[in-house]
């Protein structure tokens, strides 16, 4: 009970400073401390929800507000701690929401030590694997890039890079770890259920059974505006699984500014996964296998920007022993979006999305405001 109250404290304390708008540097006790506080407000109009033969409609308005900072300790010593408020729970197909199921936890408690041109990390983190959410163009563009996003798990991780002047830039981080089932895993103001061992799942294990590795390759000779990222995955099986999971991805992004401030960023990445479909909720089996593509595009003129996003997963599935297998499952998404760069670091954002996700259809139109600062 106390660690989950400690938990809850400090999850506000996080959260009500982000809210104050603290713009300065601080320090503790002539520590510097540096941060970046992002806060989103987003509207979700639903003009069709549902199954294909039902139509429904639905609102759903939520904030989110992700503090994080770094305490500097030692020139090669620093303390990384990061926070989220979002929305937990999802909407019900038909239902209106207004800020509701909003619960704050601690995504970022680790220790980063840097010696001899490799930093090594350790305490909970995001492994790392394929392209964030934040790489892919619009608002809904990171629709499947968020389902492989390896967050909130503990384990220790190394980076290092290798630089071939005049040819190439090598980056490559490996990590170990499993999925976070203590008390920085509980939520403030509004509960979700905490992982344990016994719920099984790729992944969910008692030791560092899994791991992922990345290779960045930058500044080609040639391509210097081209980012191609590989990226490898294994998780264990949990209890009671048949299976664990292996995992690849290979995918590519290119930005590129002309003059009169007009640019343009291409991007795609392609991701296989075999012995389970999902990659944080996990469900594993033998016979399972997860094919996921997304491409997208940006553009960029002055303060302004569009985009065009789409993507398909496929899911191959198992049936039971003796028997043929399930159906597979093809799901697709599109967006386009618009949206302009305000100064003091505002921008606002808008969507319209697509999405069929197991038979369902939904069409939505969203839209964002988006304030960062760095102190």
């Amino acid at each position: 009970m106390a660690g989950a109250i400690l938990k809850q404290s400090t999850c506000a304390a996080a959260l009500m400073l982000a809210a104050a708008g603290t713009a300065a540097a601080a320090d503790l006790g002539g520590i510097p401390v540096f941060g970046k506080v992002t806060t989103r407000l987003q509207n979700d109009y639903a003009l069709r929800e549902g199954a294909k033969d039902y139509t429904s409609y639905g609102n759903n308005l939520y904030a989110e507000i992700e503090p994080e900072f770094v305490i500097k300790a030692a020139p090669n010593l620093s303390f990384e701690f990061g926070a989220k408020l979002e929305q937990i729970h999802s909407r019900e197909v038909g239902d209106n929401q207004y800020f509701a199921h909003e619960g704050a936890y601690v995504s970022t408690l680790q220790g980063v030590y840097e010696v001899g041109g490799v930093t090594f990390n350790a305490g909970k983190f995001t492994a790392p694997f394929g392209f964030g959410p934040d790489d892919a163009p619009g608002l809904f563009g990171d629709t499947y890039l968020e389902n492989y996003e390896l967050a909130e798990r503990l384990g220790v991780g190394a980076a290092t890079e290798f630089q071939f002047k005049g040819a190439v830039k090598l980056g490559v981080a490996v990590s170990l770890f499993t999925r976070d089932r203590t008390t920085l895993a509980e939520t403030a103001f509004t509960k979700r259920r905490t992982l344990r061992l016994a719920d099984g799942g790729p992944g969910n294990t008692a030791g560092l059974s899994n791991w992922s590795a990345v290779v960045d390759v930058e500044d080609i000779r040639g391509l210097p505006d081209l980012h191609i990222k590989g990226s490898f995955l294994r998780q264990k099986a949990g209890e009671n699984d048949a299976k664990g999971q292996r995992a690849w991805a290979i995918g590519a992004e290119w930005e590129k500014a002309f003059e009169a401030g007009f640019s343009v960023r291409p991007m795609a990445e392609f991701v296989h996964a075999d012995g389970a479909s999902g990659f944080n909720e996990a469900t594993g089996g033998n016979g399972i296998s997860e094919d996921i593509l997304t491409a997208g595009i940006g553009f960029g003129y002055d303060r302004w920007n569009a985009s065009f996003t789409r993507g398909r997963r496929y899911i191959g599935q198992a049936g039971p022993e003796g028997e043929d297998p399930a159906s597979p499952v093809n799901d697709t998404f599109w967006q386009v979006g618009l949206g302009y760069a305000f100064v003091d670091g505002i921008t606002v954002d808008t969507a319209y999305g697509y999405i069929e996700d197991g038979g369902a259809i939904s069409r939505t139109i969203g839209a964002r405001i988006k304030h960062s600062f760095e102190f």
